[in-house]
């Protein structure tokens, strides 16, 4: 039985670690990241109060929609009904909060896709402003990517990131080669959660057997930097997609 360490915020990883114990894996979970309110949360809400029907509102991640919809509680939640996310699962938690259609790259869920999804629309109809709901510090390359079309950009930061590093002796614990039955693989799906979880691991050489789940090229290329040498490409960062993408890698 091969051995999951999930390291993504708390509500995901509980989520995932049942999905894997279904299908037969051993699943443990330590987080090495919190999302947390920004700190100019008053500006973030004027500034979701600007957003007008021929705007356009692209969602990076499920918690860019989730944050959002909880600052949004008591104002029109849609005020556009031109409405972008950049995959499957951010797509499905907007249309369940009652949303307008949501247009979404259907392959693989980064910013690339999406920027190439939208591309044929900014030039035709040239729209007035497109506003990312992201949290603080993300990639930049769909905001860049929007501007080099001729784009207004404007991100919004609903939520920021933390890491946890109260379980820095838990993680160890987790990596530890002495255990009976060492960790297999490493669930993480976002370049942030890449940086926390070598935040806490430090400076210790990172086990070679050790596989490492990564969302994009660059997180790719952040991990190798630091000595992983097995890495899985995720094209979908949906919990199902991830479980049958491990099912996949792990029992070749």
């Amino acid at each position: 039985m091969k051995k999951i360490l999930v390291v993504t915020p708390q509500e995901r990883a509980e989520n995932l670690v049942n999905l894997l114990s279904t299908e037969g894996f051993e699943a443990q979970a330590v987080s090495v990241m919190q999302f947390v309110p920004p700190q100019n949360l008053n500006q973030v809400k004027q500034d979701l109060l600007k957003i007008k029907p021929e705007d356009f509102l692209v969602f990076i991640s499920p918690q860019s929609v989730k944050s959002y919809l909880a600052l949004c509680l008591d104002n029109l939640i849609f005020p556009t009904e031109h409405l972008y996310a950049i995959g499957e699962g951010t797509a499905k938690i907007l249309l369940d909060a009652g949303s307008p259609p949501v247009r979404y790259p259907e392959d693989s869920a980064n910013s690339v896709e999406l920027l190439k999804l939208m591309e044929p629309l900014i030039l035709k109809e040239r729209p007035s402003n497109f506003f990312i709901i992201r949290g603080g510090e993300g990639n930049n390359l769909l905001q860049e990517g929007l501007k080099n079309l001729g784009a207004k950009v404007k991100n919004i930061e609903t939520y920021a990131r933390e890491c946890l590093l109260s379980n820095r002796q838990l993680l160890w614990a987790a990596l530890s080669e002495g255990l009976d039955k060492p960790v297999d693989l490493v669930v993480l799906t976002s370049f942030e959660m890449a940086q926390c979880l070598f935040e806490l691991w430090g400076e210790q050489a990172w086990s070679q057997r050790v596989a490492v789940t990564s969302s994009s090229e660059r997180t790719s290329k952040f991990l190798k930097s630091k000595g992983v040498t097995r890495i899985l490409l995720l094209k979908s960062l949906s919990n199902v997609c991830i479980v049958d993408k491990l099912n996949e890698f792990l029992r070749k």
